[in-house]
C-alpha cells in the first residue's frame, strides 16, 4: 500500500483561475530550457537595495520595479531610474569563497558615503522569485490539465535550483547598504538570524513554493525524461541537494522552537519528499511554539499586535498542511517517540488559537484598528477579515501576562479608551513602560507612534518618544534576564463610570538608576455623561534627580496647541542651549541605553517655570471641534517645556521628509528625587465640560498622597489617592474647608449642589466626609498553596476563606511572586473544598509550583519554586501570595 500520496493536498479546482495561470506562466513557457538555466545563477542574491540617485523611501527598499523582459536591471519606484547605468556603474568587485571552495565575484557601486549598491544581484533576487513562483503555478497547471509540458518546465526550474543551491554562500542582506551590512559568512555555523542562503532572513529560508510545486509534479513522467536526458536521477538531486540541504542548513541556527515559516516549510517538504522525521520535528516544534513564544494570556512575546497577527495567521496555516498525515507502517519517530495516523493538529491547538485571537482584539481601537503598541503599524487592521466590524462599545480589558490594561466606556462615537502599558521589552518592543494612550471622539488624541522603518525609528522606540516619565534623561533599558516587565498593582472595573488601573515599572530603570525606589502610574477614568469622561493620571517616582514627564500631540492631526502659561522662547534643543536638531544622530540604533541623544530631536522650545496649576489644550484643526485638554496640578517648582519633535507618521515612510514635519511634545521637568505628577485628561468635542481642577490640602504633607478636586457643572468630584498598604494609616484631606478622612488606596466622592451623592472606596476600610461614612473590609489577601492548569479547571488554591456568593466573580486576583513581581487573573468563580478555597480563573495560571529542599543554618526546609510554563519561562523562588482588590460603592439620595 502506498502511504504517501502526491500531491498530499488535492488542488481545489473551484478556487483557481485557469486562464490567469496560463497567462502568468506564458513567459516561462516561451523560454527554452537553456534560457531558464542561464537566468538562474549559482550565486547569492540580495532583496534590498536603495537608490543612490534619489534616496527615496526607507530601509533601502527603493529598487523594486523589475520585469522578466529586462531581467538584469531593476528600477527605482520613486525616481524611475534604471540600474546599473553609466552614472552608477557596478565598477567595484567583492570576492567571496563559496561553500564548495570556489571564488565568486560580486560587482557593486560604491558611493561617496561608503554605501554599497548591488544592483544586478538585487535584480537576480527578483529572477529567483519569478521562477520560484512560476514553478508553483506550473505545478498547479499540471494538476489541473494533466499536460506534461507544464511539469517539464517546473522540473527544469527545480533541477536548476538544486544545481545552484549548494554553491550559494551564507550571507546577510540587512537594511542600509553601508559597507559591512552586506556580509558573507564563509566559516562554520552558527550564523546570525538575519542571514541565509535562499532568503535574507533564515526564518524564510525554506523554498516552500518549490516544495509544493515538486509535490504536484512528483509522479510526472517528465521527471523521468529529464533524468534520462541529464544522466542522473533528477528527483534525488532535487530532494537531496535542494530540499534536504535547505532543511539541514536551517537546523544549524538552533531555533527552539522553529520559526513558524520553517514549521510550515518542513511539513510541506517532509510530505513532498516522503521524510517523516521532518514532519515530526515540525509538529513537535509547532506545539511548543505556543508555550515558548506566547504569554499565558494569549499575547505574543514581541508585544506588537501586528507581529502577533502575522505569526498567528502563519501558525493557522500549519494544521491544514499537516491534516491527515500518517507515518509509514512501523515508523516510530526518534524525536517524539510517536507514530502519526490521520494527524489532526487543528483540534489540538484550537483552544490556544482562540485565546490568542481573543487576546489581540483587546487592543482594538473604537475605529477598528489596532493600537500601534511596540513595532505595530498605525491604522492597521492586518489579519482581520473585512467583514469584522469595529467595536460598537468600548469596554475595559486586561492582558495581565502581556502587561496592558484598557479602561473603556461609551458606545458608537462616544467611545473612550485609556491604555496603560507595562509590558516586556525585547525584540520588536519599545522602551515604553508605563506609556499611556487616549482614544476618544473618534480620534487617537494621545498617541503611540508605532512602527517605522525610517531613520526616525530610534525616536519612535525611545522612551522620550512615548507618553511616560524619563529619569535623569535616560532611556529605559533592555534587561537580558527576560524580566523587564512592569507589575500590576490595582485593577477594578466593577463600575462602568469609575475604572482604575495602577502598575509599576521599576525594572525598566533599576539597572541604571541605582537609588530607584518607585516608578508607578495610576489611571482613573470617571464618567460624566453618556458622551464624556475624564481621566485622572497620577505618576509617582522615587529615585534619580531629574524627572521628565512627557506627552505628545496627535500623530495624525494638525493641531493648535494652547498653554495657559506665558511661555518664553528657550534656545537650543532638549539636550541643551548650545545644541541644534541637526546635530542628533537619527539612524537605527538597537542599544536602548544609548538613545539619550534623542533629546536633541526636540527643538523650537518655549518654556515657563511654575508652581501653579495650568492647562495645555490640543485642538484639532479639521473643523471637528475635537480636542484634548490636560490640567496639571500645581506643586513643587517645575519647568514646563513645549517643543516640537519629529512627526513620524506624517513623513509616510519617506526618509527624505524626516526633518520637514514636526508635532508637539510637552515636557514637565522637575529636579527632585521624588515627584508626583497629577494630570487630568479631558477629551472633548465642541466645548470643555470640566470647569476647574485644583489640588486638595493633605494633612501632614505626605508627598505621595494626592487629593484632586474636579468641577463638572453642578457636580464636584474629590479624588483621593495614596500608596498605603494594610493596615491603612488615616489620611486627612481638606476640600472647600471640609475634612475628609480616608484609610485606603483610592477614593472618589461626588457631590451635587453641596450634597454627597456617591462614594467609591478601593482597597480601603474607611471614607468619612461630614455625616457620611463608608466602611469596607479592604482587600482580600492570602497565600497560594496550589495551582491547577487543566483546561477548563484553571484555578488557585488557598487556605484563606473566601466568599462563594458570586461577589468576587469578574474581579481580579493579583498574584505576587517570590521576587515581588505580579500577574493578574480574572476570577470566574470561587468554590470551597473542605478548609480550602478554590479560585477559578478565566486565564491559564501559566505557572506551576514545586518544592525545593534547601538547607538553611543546618536545617532543611522546603522552598516553593514557581516555574512559568509560557514565555518568558522564568523560575522564581519564594512564596506566591495574592491580593484581590475590593471596592465599595454607595449612592446617597
Amino acid at each position: 500500500m502506498k502511504v504517501f500520496k502526491h500531491p498530499f493536498k488535492p488542488v481545489d479546482k473551484t478556487s483557481v483561475d485557469l486562464d490567469k495561470l496560463v497567462k502568468d506562466v506564458k513567459k516561462i513557457m516561451e523560454m527554452s530550457d537553456e534560457e531558464i538555466v542561464s537566468l538562474i545563477l549559482d550565486k547569492a542574491t540580495f532583496q534590498l537595495c536603495g537608490c543612490p540617485n534619489c534616496h527615496g523611501g526607507a530601509q533601502e527598499t527603493s529598487l523594486t520595479v523589475w520585469s522578466i523582459d529586462d531581467p538584469w536591471h531593476i528600477r527605482c519606484r520613486y525616481c524611475g531610474m534604471r540600474f546599473p547605468n553609466e552614472k552608477y556603474p557596478e565598477d567595484r568587485e567583492l570576492k567571496v569563497v563559496n561553500p564548495l571552495g570556489k571564488v565568486q565575484t560580486y560587482r557593486y557601486y560604491l558611493d561617496e558615503y561608503g554605501f554599497m549598491y548591488f544592483f544586478t544581484d538585487t535584480a537576480r533576487h527578483r529572477i529567483k522569485w519569478f521562477f520560484s513562483n512560476g514553478a508553483y503555478k506550473l505545478g498547479l497547471l499540471y494538476q489541473l490539465t494533466g499536460d506534461g509540458k507544464y511539469a517539464r518546465k517546473a522540473a527544469v526550474i527545480l533541477n536548476r535550483f538544486a544545481e545552484v543551491y549548494p554553491n550559494i554562500p551564507v550571507h546577510s542582506d540587512d537594511v542600509m547598504n553601508r559597507t559591512g551590512w552586506k556580509r558573507f559568512y564563509t566559516g562554520p555555523p552558527p550564523y546570525p538570524s538575519n542571514s541565509g542562503k535562499w532568503e535574507r532572513w533564515h526564518i524564510a529560508e525554506l523554498p516552500t513554493d518549490c516544495a509544493l510545486a515538486y509535490d504536484m509534479i512528483r509522479e510526472s513522467e517528465e521527471l523521468d525524461k529529464l533524468s534520462e536526458e541529464l544522466g542522473y536521477d533528477v528527483r534525488k538531486k532535487i530532494e537531496d541537494d535542494f530540499f534536504r540541504a535547505s532543511v539541514e542548513f536551517i537546523k544549524t541556527y538552533g531555533d527552539d522552537p522553529l520559526p513558524y515559516r520553517t514549521i510550515f516549510g518542513m511539513i510541506v517538504i517532509g510530505r513532498a519528499i516522503e521524510e517523516p522525521e521532518y514532519v515530526h520535528e515540525a509538529v513537535d516544534s509547532f506545539k511548543r511554539f505556543f508555550i515558548k513564544k506566547f504569554f499565558y494570556d494569549g499575547m505574543l512575546e514581541l508585544g506588537s499586535p501586528g507581529y502577533h497577527m502575522q505569526l498567528l495567521k502563519g501558525l493557522e496555516r500549519v494544521p491544514p498542511v499537516a491534516e491527515g498525515y500518517s507515518d509509514p507502517p512501523g515508523y516510530v519517530s526518534p524525536i517524539d517517540k510517536k507514530t502519526y495516523k490521520n494527524l489532526d493538529l487543528a483540534s489540538e491547538v484550537k483552544p490556544f488559537i482562540e485565546r490568542a485571537n481573543s487576546a489581540v482584539r483587546k487592543l482594538l481601537y473604537p475605529d477598528g484598528t489596532f493600537a500601534p503598541v511596540h513595532d505595530a503599524w498605525p491604522k492597521s487592521r492586518y489579519g482581520l477579515e473585512p467583514s469584522e466590524k469595529p467595536p460598537e462599545e468600548a469596554k475595559p480589558a486586561l492582558l495581565p501576562g502581556y502587561g496592558h490594561a484598557v479602561l473603556g466606556r461609551g458606545k458608537g462615537p462616544n467611545q473612550i479608551q485609556a491604555h496603560l502599558h507595562f509590558c516586556f521589552l525585547e525584540g520588536h518592543g519599545h522602551a515604553d513602560n508605563l506609556n499611556i494612550i487616549i482614544f476618544a471622539k473618534g480620534k487617537e488624541l494621545l498617541p503611540d507612534i508605532g512602527y517605522t522603518h525610517t531613520v526616525l525609528r530610534a525616536w519612535a522606540t525611545c522612551t522620550l518618544g512615548h507618553n511616560t516619565v524619563l529619569i535623569d534623561e535616560k532611556c529605559q533599558h533592555l534587561r537580558n534576564d527576560k524580566h523587564s516587565f512592569g507589575s500590576l498593582l490595582l485593577y477594578d472595573v466593577s463600575k462602568p463610570d469609575i475604572q482604575v488601573v495602577e502598575a509599576c515599572g521599576e525594572r525598566s530603570y533599576d539597572l541604571i538608576i541605582k537609588d530607584l525606589e518607585m516608578y508607578r502610574r495610576l489611571l482613573l477614568m470617571i464618567g460624566v455623561s453618556e458622551e464624556d469622561a475624564y481621566i485622572v493620571d497620577i505618576f509617582r517616582v522615587k529615585g534619580g534627580s531629574l524627572h521628565d514627564w512627557v506627552a505628545h500631540g496627535s500623530a495624525d492631526e494638525d493641531q493648535e496647541v494652547l498653554c495657559s502659561l506665558k511661555l518664553k522662547p528657550k534656545p537650543g534643543t532638549l539636550r541643551g542651549p548650545d545644541t541644534k536638531y541637526s546635530d542628533t544622530r537619527k539612524e537605527q540604533d538597537l542599544i536602548f541605553e544609548d538613545r539619550d541623544s534623542d533629546y536633541g530631536l526636540v527643538d523650537n522650545l518655549r518654556s515657563a517655570v511654575t508652581k501653579e496649576t495650568w492647562t495645555c489644550d490640543w485642538k484639532c484643526k479639521d473643523g471637528s471641534g475635537v480636542g484634548l485638554r490636560v490640567t496639571m496640578l500645581g506643586g513643587p517648582e517645575r519647568e514646563v517645556i513645549l517643543g516640537q519633535g519629529p512627526s513620524v507618521r506624517a513623513i509616510k515612510e519617506e526618509n527624505r521628509l524626516a526633518d520637514l514635519y514636526k508635532t508637539s511634545v510637552l515636557v514637565v521637568r522637575e529636579k527632585a528625587k521624588e515627584s508626583v505628577n497629577v494630570a487630568v485628561w479631558e477629551p472633548y468635542k465642541g466645548v470643555h465640560f470640566i470647569d476647574g481642577v485644583e489640588p486638595l490640602q493633605v494633612e501632614g504633607g505626605d508627598p505621595m498622597s494626592v487629593g484632586v478636586k474636579v468641577n463638572v457643572g453642578e457636580r464636584v468630584d474629590y479624588i483621593l489617592s495614596t500608596v498605603d498598604e494594610p493596615p491603612f494609616k488615616p489620611r486627612v484631606f481638606y476640600a472647600d474647608g471640609e475634612r475628609i478622612e480616608m484609610k485606603g488606596r483610592l477614593a472618589v466622592i461626588s457631590k451635587v449642589k453641596g450634597k454627597v451623592r456617591s462614594a467609591y472606596l478601593l482597597n480601603g476600610t474607611l471614607i468619612k466626609i461630614g455625616d457620611v461614612t463608608v466602611e469596607s473590609k479592604g482587600p482580600i489577601t492570602g497565600q497560594i498553596t496550589a495551582v491547577d492548569r487543566s483546561e477548563g479547571k484553571f484555578s488557585f488554591r488557598t487556605c484563606t476563606p473566601l466568599p462563594t456568593d458570586g461577589s468576587l466573580n469578574g474581579r481580579t486576583i493579583i498574584v505576587r511572586h517570590g521576587d515581588g513581581s505580579t500577574h493578574g487573573y480574572t476570577i470566574k468563580t470561587v468554590k470551597r473544598d473542605g478548609d480550602e478555597s478554590i479560585i477559578y480563573t478565566e486565564e491559564d495560571p501559566g505557572f506551576e509550583i514545586t518544592l525545593k529542599n534547601v538547607g538553611l543554618a543546618g536545617i532543611e526546609v522546603n522552598v516553593p519554586v514557581t516555574r512559568f510554563i509560557y514565555f518568558p519561562e522564568l523560575t522564581i523562588e519564594g512564596e506566591n501570595t495574592f491580593m484581590i482588590p475590593i471596592s465599595e460603592y454607595v449612592e446617597f439620595t
